[in-house]
């Protein structure tokens, strides 16, 4: 069975205007037939500077279990 998996992050317009960076984040994994798609969206704020690593820290930890799992 032929798929095509893809997916892309992209900063807001008032993310745009305020000159912030994108604090969301997607991973996207391939073992033997299955996907495993992880999407964390960060809180986006001035007043949570770690958003961005969190996000990041979240989809890498989930894809990490999941593998395990499978």
């Amino acid at each position: 069975m032929n798929r095509t998996v893809f997916g892309e992050s992209v900063v807001g317009a008032s993310h745009v205007i305020q000159k912030a960076k994108c604090q969301d984040a997607i991973r996207l994994t391939t073992i033997d037939d299955c996907e495993i798609i992880a999407v964390a969206d960060g809180h986006g704020s001035k007043s949570c500077p770690y958003s961005s690593s969190g996000s990041i820290m979240a989809v890498n930890t989930f894809t990490y279990l999941m593998k395990r799992l499978y």
